[in-house]
């Protein structure tokens, strides 16, 4: 049996990491396609709930919280965790398990419940909690980021990197208060600017150019609020020094959770499917990808006619990591009106040694 892995081509740019984004549960659940799978860090109190972690959300929305651990009681913690809306993923999708979201989605909307369509059901999933930090009188833009309530109206000087209008996605939506808005950021924090050119003595920077990206600056102002976008109305705008916000930034929550164990998802001809063409080819889909040199020696497969064992053709088996499947080509037809088994025995496992479960695919063909 010849083994075929087709590898696929390395980008030529590697990704980038996104870093955490402080924010209010009301930015997460008006933009929820713009956080979705990002992590974020909210101050709230969740609720304990029928066994499921809760916190306010819009009517007919819900919005819950699967902690690795437990906050310990009902009181206001910093929550950072990645945020996910759940009517994104496929009922099947490997990340309903990876997150445990199967039986928080039936607890809150009962056993046998449709599953959630978009923009109605978010979970922060894989959370810690910290603490939550009081706002300073002097607030960081961190602060002004995950508070903003608390500020509004009140007279700030903050600084941090210049980002442009937006240019690097910090916040989900352009307020357009002036051609001249600019988003500020520093550790895991970013607010609007809006008020003053971003230029004074010795700079002159231009919010849709790349190039000027990560300059210092210092903003004097008043914070206000636009469509729930923490925003600064400036009155003055210098020049700054850089400062070590690295370790404010990091993102200190644990990994997401391992994957599932690997699993057939899907097959042609189906498990069970009757009449099948012998001239077929059999793909089978996995929900994981699949270590290709496993496979050799441990794909099996066998014909019964009329109760008794009959040879089954040579096949070619390829594996497909694009695609996280594999297709068996059989050398000849396979015998009419059989009982054919394809058995995938111990030993194949995933790349990272994780091992799927002995399995059989069982299919009839027709005349």
């Amino acid at each position: 049996m010849l083994i075929a892995g087709a590898v696929a081509a390395a980008s030529g740019a590697a990704a980038q990491t996104q870093s955490r984004v402080a924010t209010t549960r009301a930015l997460l659940l008006a933009n929820s396609l713009f956080f979705h799978s990002r992590t974020v860090a909210i101050t709230d109190t969740p609720r304990l709930i029928d066994g499921v972690w809760r916190l306010p959300s819009d009517a007919n929305k819900h919005l819950i919280v699967i902690f690795r651990g437990s906050p310990g009681s009902d009181r206001a913690v910093e929550i950072r965790g990645t945020f996910v809306d759940v009517g994104r993923f496929a009922p099947e999708d490997s990340r309903v398990t990876a997150f445990e979201l199967r039986g928080a989605v039936d607890a809150v909307l009962g056993a046998g419940a449709q599953w959630p369509a978009r923009d109605t059901f978010f979970a922060i999933v894989g959370a810690t909690t910290t603490p939550a930090e009081e706002p300073a009188q002097a607030p960081s833009l961190r602060m002004l980021a995950m508070f903003p309530e608390k500020f509004e109206g009140k007279p700030v000087k903050v600084r941090g990197r210049f980002r442009g209008r937006n240019l690097v996605g910090d916040l989900p939506s352009w307020p357009r208060q002036t051609e001249h808005d600019f988003v500020l950021q520093a550790a895991d924090g970013a607010v609007w600017v809006t008020g003053v050119r971003p230029r004074g003595k010795g700079f002159d920077l231009d919010p849709q150019a790349r190039r000027d990206l990560g300059r210092w600056l210092e903003i004097s102002g008043t914070v206000t609020i636009a469509g729930g976008l923490p925003m600064i109305r400036a009155t003055a705008v210098a020049q700054s020094t850089p400062e070590d916000d690295t370790t404010a930034a990091a993102d200190t929550a644990p990994p997401p959770p391992p994957p599932p164990p690997p699993a057939i998802t899907f097959s042609i001809p189906g498990n069970e499917e009757t009449a099948v063409a012998t001239d077929s080819l059999v793909r089978v889909q996995f929900n994981r990808d699949m270590k290709a040199e496993t496979f050799d020696g441990r794909v099996k497969v066998t014909a019964v006619v009329n109760g008794a064992s009959v040879a089954a053709p040579e096949m070619t088996l390829t594996y497909r990591p694009g695609t996280l499947s594999m297709e068996l080509k059989f050398a000849a037809a396979l015998p009419r009106f059989a009982t054919i088994t394809i058995d995938f025995q111990a030993g194949i496992t995933a790349p990272d040694g994780t091992a799927l479960p002995p399995s059989k695919l069982t299919f009839y063909t027709g005349g």
